[in-house]
C-alpha cells in the first residue's frame, strides 16, 4: 500500500479536522506507505502507518506495521484535541523510521494512554511510553 498515512484515527466535519472515539484497528498489515504523491490525511504528515490525532478510548491491537518512511505508529495531539485513553497493545513493528510516537503538546494533561506487549525493532521516540519493548 502506499498511502500517506496509511490509518488515521480522525475525521472530517465541516472542513475541520477533529478525532474520534471508540475505534478498533486490529489485525492488519499495514506497510510501505512511503509515496510523497499520496493525498496527504494531515497536512504535511506523508510515510506514516497508524495515526492517532487526539483520540480517545481508541484501540490498536495486533497489528504489524513495517517499512513505513516516516513513522509504524503515532498518538498526538490534534488541535487542541489531546489523545486521552487509548490502548496500543500486541503490536509488532519493524523498518519504519521511527516505529513508535507518543507526542501530546503543550500541556502534560493527556493521560491514559497504554503501550503494551509492543515488539519493535526500532527505537522509541518519546519520553512518556511505557511498554515492554519485546
Amino acid at each position: 500500500m502506499n498511502a500517506s498515512p496509511s490509518v488515521t484515527l480522525e475525521a472530517a466535519v465541516d472542513s475541520v479536522t477533529i478525532p474520534v472515539a471508540e475505534t478498533v484497528v486490529a489485525g492488519n498489515l499495514v506497510s510501505d506507505n512511503a509515496d510523497p504523491a499520496a493525498p496527504k490525511i494531515v497536512e504535511g504528515f506523508a510515510g506514516g502507518g497508524i495515526a492517532i490525532g487526539g483520540g480517545t478510548r481508541n484501540t490498536v491491537l495486533r497489528n504489524r506495521v513495517i517499512d513505513n518512511r516516516v513513522v509504524g505508529i503515532v498518538v498526538v495531539s490534534l488541535n487542541d484535541y489531546l489523545p486521552l485513553n487509548n490502548r496500543i497493545e500486541g503490536n509488532e513493528l519493524a523498518g519504519n523510521g521511527t516505529d513508535l510516537v507518543y507526542g501530546p503538546t503543550g500541556t502534560s494533561e493527556a493521560g491514559g494512554n497504554c503501550f503494551t506487549g509492543i515488539t519493535f525493532k526500532g527505537y522509541v521516540a518519546a519520553e512518556q511510553t511505557s511498554g515492554d519493548g519485546r
